[in-house]
């Protein structure tokens, strides 16, 4: 059962290794994009073809790491692609998803665009490590507050995150 603090109902989970899977693996994409943004800027910036390298085969890595934390955190949430959850998670959920979506444009669009020679497009998909970046920070906050926001030092009392959580307080 996963309890939300804020609206004070439960929910089902199916099993607790997918939860592990994605605690284990939504680092590798949060870091790696940020780390990827920076090397995609400096790589539009000066054509290093090392850099290029890289940015092809680390943006592979951050591509499958998302996959895997993407699939194990609809799996390990509530309902039917995680949909009965609180709203936070819901965000979380689909702010995940969107980073999922960018990152595989970023490393399908870098391969495409070097196996064909087109520099605009291995361009643009390098400079789509930055959306991912700020996606997968925006995945991370929704993720934690919702989750964990008794671990969050500066946080003195949950956020209200949904109409649910403020129907719930005026019904008291």
């Amino acid at each position: 059962m996963i309890c939300s603090e804020y609206d004070g109902r439960c929910y089902n989970r199916p099993m607790h290794w997918p939860e592990y899977i994605h605690h284990l693996t939504l680092h590798f994409p949060i870091v790696g994009s940020l780390f990827l943004a920076a090397i995609g800027v400096w790589w539009v910036r000066t054509g290093d073809l090392r850099l290029g390298q890289l940015l092809r085969f680390a943006g592979w890595f951050v591509f499958v790491a998302a996959t895997a934390a993407a699939t194990s955190g609809i799996i390990a949430s509530p309902g039917l692609l995680g949909g009965d959850g609180p709203q936070a998670l819901s965000d979380h959920r689909n702010m995940g998803v969107t980073v999922w979506c960018v990152t595989a444009i970023a490393a399908i669009g870098y391969e495409v665009g070097l196996r064909r020679q087109i520099i605009y497009v291995q361009r643009f998909a390098a400079l789509c490590w930055c959306a991912a970046a700020f996606g997968a920070i925006g995945a991370g906050h929704w993720g934690g507050s919702a989750l964990h926001s008794d671990k969050i030092p500066w946080q003195g009392t949950p956020p209200v995150l949904g109409p649910e959580a403020a129907g719930a307080k005026d019904d008291q």
